[in-house]
């Protein structure tokens, strides 16, 4: 196995709004399902007392599957002051719409531990000024460096349908603007209903 290949435990399959630990405990719940395979190495040791995160792009995979995967790129994450990288693999090179969408997931994904304050701590993301910095494996010629434009709101009605959409599978439709409009409208989601929307969207700046 060469220093760019991994092998990684599925942790919280694509699409999915569990997110466990390396345990299979249930570590979090999200409000809004997980765009990828999110799994750890097994073997590895992160600062936080976990093994390194990983991030698997591609279709989804079930929970508790074993992926060998080549890694292409490893983000920087800070949470609670402490290093927690993750490592991005796919079987092929990663495009440049890949790099914008992994760079908004990880800030979107900042803001989230934010507000879940896991014992109050928070989470922030590598650089500063609304920047995520991907840094690259050997193979890699260039780190990558993408600096995009992040907002919250607590109402979906003030995020373009269309743009939305865009980042939406076709065969997604609880993901969907209307889908996640209509639990806002209908009350399902928002004041007294224990779920509180807060919708973070990140634009290349």
């Amino acid at each position: 196995m060469t220093a760019e290949d991994l092998t990684v435990v599925i942790d919280v399959p694509r699409w999915s709004f569990i997110k466990r630990d390396d345990a299979g405990a249930v570590d979090f719940v999200s409000p809004v399902p997980c765009p990828f395979n999110y799994g750890h190495v097994p073997g590895t040791l992160a600062d936080d007392g976990d093994a390194l995160d990983a991030v698997v792009l591609g279709p989804k995979l079930s929970l508790g599957s074993t992926a060998e995967v080549v890694a292409r790129a490893r983000v920087n994450f800070i949470d609670a002051g402490r290093s927690d990288p993750k490592w991005i693999c796919a079987d092929a090179p990663l495009s440049g719409l890949e790099r914008l969408q992994i760079a908004g997931f990880f800030r979107c994904y900042a803001v989230a531990k934010g507000f879940a304050g896991s014992e109050g701590r928070r989470a922030t993301s590598a650089g500063s000024n609304g920047s995520c910095r991907a840094h690259s494996l050997a193979h890699l010629s260039e780190s990558i460096d993408i600096r995009i434009l992040s907002s919250s709101s607590s109402s979906l009605g003030s995020v373009d349908a269309d743009a939305w959409d865009n980042l939406v599978g076709d065969d997604d439709p609880f993901v969907e603007h209307a889908f996640l409009s209509l639990l806002e409208k209908s009350g399902s989601v928002g004041r007294g209903s224990g779920w509180e929307p807060m919708h973070v969207t990140a634009w290349r700046g």
